[in-house]
């Protein structure tokens, strides 16, 4: 069961929109369409939005019978008649639109099955960029997997409907209140109106027909994952690091660094890496409090780099590469929870997209937390240009190392202020020392290896487990389909399950 929160105050009596894909979730056969906006208003109702609701359904009208249309359009809900290939497309452009004319604080209702295929990667983002939308979702099957894109409630469709029971006096009170009142769009052709006969008419006539034809050849769909990458590539092609928000100016920051992905390069003087680092944040405006923790397998840095780099404060963790990233993400969750927005977290690593759902979500949920990166090559850069995760600056590694000069004195005066208070911890054993001689002579002993190797072939059990489970559920899922469309053995031989008879039958 998916957590439903009850609505936030600013969200409680503010305006609700809804977009409802009829085409993933139907008005079930036997339901009244007359309930499907008070039973809407009543799941939304019980989490303590009283604001005023808008609902807009989209689908193929023409093969919907008529009098859901009347009923549907009889309690206020607005139809839009469009092609299956565009469908989604008109659903996020009227989106996008509704965004625009009401400002936040203002909820956003999905109900589809294409929220995490199609809407995703251009919601999330838009997200993390405006903030003060709070959104909601309902969909006829639920994906199962954790998405980057964070909701505060979610239904099953049918039990949605099935949950509230509005009594039929407020079911006419509704229709009497809104009669007449919903619009009636058919987006092939243009058409807008109030009258149900004249629409239906219209979509009934050789005219659409031919609209429809030319429209569904003619239009490629405008939203997507691959749309939205393509979008967001274009607009990076002049990206440029953006000065820090008033906000984040002043405001802590946290560096995560991958020193497996992003070593301390051969030569370089390692007690330059942190001026470095605060350099380039500095140049674009970032005057905070900075901390600094290192991630990687210590036992092969060698011991000079550790003094430097322990010497001007940077706190050294050892971890196994296996689980080098999940040691990040817990340690970045850890820091989110004793560290409110707002505030910056820095990601040095070409892993970004091993955090990507749980930044993402981060970023959503609370409203106030400000992401920069460095990373090593030029193609894993260029991939995080169309990551889901929006970042507000961007370095390559070897690029930001060198361009600060950073002179030896304020080096020597760096080191004395943090002599060697950082902290050192060898994950695998969970111990922490500030001693660095203690320390590597722990990484070299035996016990310390046995300690690693059992990490290790934790980590691979556990990852073998996963991809069963995973496997079998792709599995059950090719399974329930069989039941319901029919197991095909060859062009001969068919067995299907319709409700609760099943039967045999020969093809021809």
């Amino acid at each position: 069961m998916k957590p439903m929160y009850a609505a936030a105050p600013e969200f409680a009596t503010s305006k609700t929109a809804v977009w409802w894909d009829m085409g993933d979730c139907p008005v079930p056969d036997g339901y009244d369409a007359r309930r499907v906006v008070p039973s809407i208003e009543g799941a939304l109702k019980k989490l303590d939005y009283s604001g005023p609701v808008s609902i807009t359904a989209y689908g193929d009208l023409k093969h919907t019978p008529e009098h859901v249309l009347r009923r549907l359009s009889s309690t206020g809900v607005d139809l839009q008649h469009t092609v299956k290939e565009l469908r989604c497309s008109h659903m996020y452009s009227d989106l996008l639109k509704w965004r625009e004319h009401n400002p936040p604080p203002a909820t956003m209702m999905l109900i589809s099955d294409q929220v995490q295929s199609v809407f995703c990667y251009g919601l999330c983002r838009l997200q993390q960029l405006e903030h003060g939308y709070n959104l909601v979702q309902a969909y006829a099957h639920d994906p199962c997997l954790l998405s980057p894109l964070y909701s505060t409630a979610e239904w099953l469709w049918e039990s949605l409907l099935s949950d509230s029971e509005p009594p039929t006096q407020f079911i006419l009170q509704k229709c009497s209140q809104t009669a007449k009142s919903a619009m009636l769009h058919c987006r092939s052709c243009g058409f807008v109106g109030q009258c149900l006969a004249n629409f239906t008419k219209h979509l009934s006539g050789e005219e659409h027909a031919q609209e429809e034809t030319r429209v569904t050849q003619s239009t490629c769909p405008s939203v997507g994952p691959g749309y939205e990458k393509a979008k967001v590539m274009r607009m990076r092609i002049n990206w440029k690091n953006c000065e820090a928000a008033p906000e984040f100016a002043t405001s802590k920051t946290l560096v995560l660094w991958d020193m497996g992905d992003c070593p301390v390069p051969d030569g370089y003087d390692a007690r330059c890496v942190r001026p470095s680092i605060e350099g380039a944040l500095k140049k674009l405006g970032y005057s905070g409090p900075v901390s600094i923790t290192a991630f990687g397998d210590l036992k092969q840095t060698p011991e000079h780099v550790l003094r430097r780099l322990s010497s001007t404060g940077i706190a050294l963790h050892h971890i196994v590469e296996e689980v080098r990233c999940t040691l990040m993400y817990t340690y970045l969750m850890r820091w989110a929870r004793v560290t409110p927005p707002p505030g910056t977290i820095m990601f040095i690593s070409d892993h970004l997209e091993s955090f990507s759902i749980g930044l993402c979500r981060l970023q959503q949920r609370e409203h106030g937390y400000n992401l920069v990166l460095a990373s090593t090559h030029a193609s894993t850069h260029a991939s995080t240009q169309a990551s889901v995760i929006v970042t507000s600056a961007e370095w390559f590694w070897e690029t930001l190392l060198t361009d600060s000069e950073t002179p030896r004195q304020f080096l020597l005066q760096k080191c004395s202020e943090t002599g060697e208070s950082a902290v050192l911890q060898c994950s695998s054993c969970m111990l922490d020392c500030q001693n660095l001689e203690m320390f590597t002579k722990h990484l070299s002993g035996e016990k310390h290896a046995k300690s690693d190797f059992n990490m290790i072939m934790s980590t691979r059990r556990r990852y073998e487990h996963k991809q069963s489970e995973e496997e079998n559920f792709q599995r059950s899922k090719r399974l329930r389909k069989a039941f319901r469309t029919g197991f095909h053995f060859g062009n001969y031989f068919r067995i299907t399950n319709s409700g609760s008879r099943r039967r045999t039958r020969f093809q021809k």
